[in-house]
């Protein structure tokens, strides 16, 4: 059996090498380009130092805590589970 050269192993690796790049660009390239992220949903809690002026001027602090509901850049939706300074706001949701 004859011995390969090292030029020839180095052209049939290289051969391989633009093989697997040319075959991997192609297959990027067939995968659809987005803008979005996937849906997902989401607890968000956030706490203000102010939340509430009371009429003497009193400062009251406050948490609300909120459920994200997001499917798409155009839709989604977020709904308030709790407050402590807006009890009436619980509940209500606001849409994209």
């Amino acid at each position: 059996m004859q011995k390969l050269s090292r030029k020839s192993i180095a052209i049939a690796i290289g051969a391989m090498f633009a093989l697997i790049v040319v075959l991997g660009g192609m297959s990027l390239a067939s995968v659809p380009a987005s803008d979005d992220f996937a849906p997902f949903t989401m607890r968000v809690t956030w706490y203000t130092a102010n939340a509430i002026v009371r009429s003497s001027g009193s400062v009251e602090a406050g948490t609300a805590v909120s459920l994200l509901n997001y499917e798409s850049i155009n839709t989604w939706k977020t709904t308030v589970l709790s407050s402590s300074w807006d009890p009436s706001a619980v509940g209500s949701t606001e849409r994209s």
